[in-house]
């Protein structure tokens, strides 16, 4: 109801209580109607008539919500929050974007459950745990009212599901999780909205084409979540590459409608590059391929060479260039995988990743050729590539990563060193002239995630990135008892010029500590956090951390086996 309608509607429900007092309102019912008729008539007239810069006012659902909202958390410390995602959360993964000027008060007016869904993400630093849980707790119950009991779909709730999704934030338990189901109403509700169907025609006006912008943005989006998702946890894909999806990338570009979507739609490519390499490779099928997917490693990389982007020509910055860089040794690790599968064991390449992920290490032996070694050495590679640019972020970039999409990565590259490891250390051929065994150099990365694990634990141990690298620790246990097990070999390289003050150093806290400084030091903060952690990881269930028990630190994916069967499309 536009502005006009409603101070109709007002004036003749006081001129009905005024004649009638508290008779039926069917007359008042007649009345507004034919209020509104004219009302509708009048503007048709001037030539105001649908004008969409006149927004309708807030439901009182939305009202609700906005007063909920102030509830919990004070206006001057959500607009902290709310610029706090635009600058440091949107630039790494620009998937939801607002016009220049917008506030927390017209974003609460228009979008008061995206809003929400922004402050629960992102007041890390900016308000004590109680009302992080207390943000976090709303936004999932406003999503649950919205979605399921009112069975509402919209835009606005796509958008939200997608910021609650990307940038999961950690339950206070480590028992398990709903990130898989909403990645799946997200994605169901898109198809339900026919967000693929976008019109290509010129835009009459820039909020039009602001609107479609942001329709395509989100359909996008659903792709890039869904391809992350399939091929961290190896499970069949929630949503197919299609025609129709590279008809919007092109169009999304070609309006400019804002500067950031040329390094969005940079994003999309690459989780296409992934998805590529998955359909050549079946790598998300635990399966074992038939015969005439069979191909050779060496084969199957040859025909998925990794994407590279001009330099020279690119308008990206340096931190864009840096994930855009992760992507591409994201792409050379898949497309080179294959040399490391034993029986198809795709099963220990999925998340969520444990100690039995290194289990089948006997992939080098007498029959393996050099182009096999070759392979195994590009693999390597990639992986140092993918750590080195994860480890020159700052630790606050770092913290505004969507956790899954990078953590994720993060420690299947670690995997896949220890796997290398194993299988030389193991193994009776001798790799040195293509694969030292030295320029491995597994026990420098674990020494250096390690740290940086401690330090983004104190920093947020909500956040899904921090609780993932809880593994790292298990993974040095792990490398030590594997370097006792056999004879250490000669000229392993040393690590001693690594420091941690490196990172110590690198970001202060986001916003300000909640906790007396005075109290405990960084380091004994960092290890009461990461014991604690290990723990309740312990006491809730799960078993002793032994070679064949599955230590649920990549925690936020546990849900894989049990998610709501909806009917997507392939």
């Amino acid at each position: 109801m536009s502005f006009s309608k409603f101070n109709f509607a007002k004036q003749a429900n006081a001129i009905h209580h005024q004649k009638h007092g508290n008779a039926p309102k069917k007359y008042l019912l007649f009345g507004v109607q034919s209020i509104q008729n004219s009302a509708e008539a009048a503007s048709a007239f001037l030539g105001v008539a649908n004008q969409s810069n006149l927004r309708p006012l807030p439901s009182i659902e939305d009202k609700q919500l906005q007063i909920r909202i102030d509830s919990l958390i004070t206006r001057e410390a959500s607009r902290k929050v709310f610029y706090h995602f635009m600058d440091h959360f949107v630039p790494k993964c620009p998937v939801v974007l607002f016009p220049t000027g917008t506030t927390i008060e017209t974003l609460g007016e228009a979008k008061p459950v995206l809003l929400l869904a922004i402050l629960s993400v992102a007041s890390a630093g900016f308000c004590p745990i109680a009302q992080q849980n207390a943000l976090i707790l709303e936004t999932k119950r406003v999503l649950a009212d919205r979605a399921f009991v009112r069975g509402e779909k919209s835009l606005e709730l796509v958008q939200a599901l997608q910021i609650s999704t990307l940038w999961f934030r950690a339950p206070e338990s480590f028992q398990q999780v709903n990130f898989n189901q909403l990645a799946r109403v997200m994605i169901t509700m898109a198809v339900d909205l026919e967000l693929e169907n976008a019109d290509f025609s010129p835009a009459a006006t820039t909020e039009t084409a602001w609107e479609r912008a942001e329709r395509q943005r989100a359909w996008l989006t659903c792709f890039i979540i869904s391809e992350s998702i399939s091929l961290i946890l190896r499970q069949p894909k929630m949503l197919s590459w299609s025609s129709n999806m590279e008809e919007l990338m092109t169009s999304l570009q070609r309006a400019q409608v804002s500067p950031s979507d040329e390094f969005f739609c940079e994003l999309v490519r690459l989780e296409l590059a992934y998805y590529t390499i998955d359909q050549r490779l079946i790598l998300s099928s635990r399966q074992r391929p038939t015969s005439a997917h069979n191909t050779s490693p060496r084969d199957a990389a040859e025909r998925t060479p990794p994407r590279t982007i001009d330099r020279e020509s690119c308008t990206f910055n340096e931190l864009q260039r840096a994930l855009i860089d992760f992507g591409q040794s994201v792409a050379l690790l898949y497309a080179r995988e294959p040399a490391m599968h034993v029986n198809h064991n795709i099963s220990e390449f999925a998340a969520p990743f444990a100690l039995k992920s290194l289990k089948a290490c006997t992939f080098i032996h007498a029959q393996t050729s050099s182009a096999d070694l070759v392979l195994l050495q590009e693999t390597m590679t990639a992986s140092h590539a993918l750590l080195n640019c994860f480890l020159g972020l700052s630790l606050v970039d770092m913290l505004a990563l969507p956790p899954h999409i990078y953590g994720g990565r993060i420690i299947y590259s670690l995997i896949v060193l220890c796997k290398l490891y194993k299988t030389i250390k193991k193994s009776t051929v001798d790799t040195s002239a293509v694969l030292p065994f030295e320029d491995i150099r597994l026990e420098e990365h674990l020494e250096r995630l390690g740290a940086v694990a401690k330090d983004l634990m104190i920093r947020d141990e909500r956040n899904c990135l921090s609780r993932s690298f809880l593994i790292v620790e298990e993974l040095k246990k792990w490398r030590f008892e594997e370097s006792k097990s056999t004879q250490s070999r000669p000229s392993m390289r040393s690590n001693s010029g690594f420091s941690n003050s490196d990172y110590d150093q690198q970001a202060p806290l986001i916003g300000q500590p909640y906790s007396d400084p005075g109290s405990v030091t960084k380091d004994q903060n960092a290890a009461i956090a990461e014991q604690s952690a290990i723990q309740l990881l312990c006491s809730e269930g799960s078993d002793p951390l032994f070679w064949d028990t599955e230590l649920n630190c990549d925690w936020f994916f546990d849900d894989a086996v049990n998610t709501v069967d909806f009917d997507m499309p392939h």
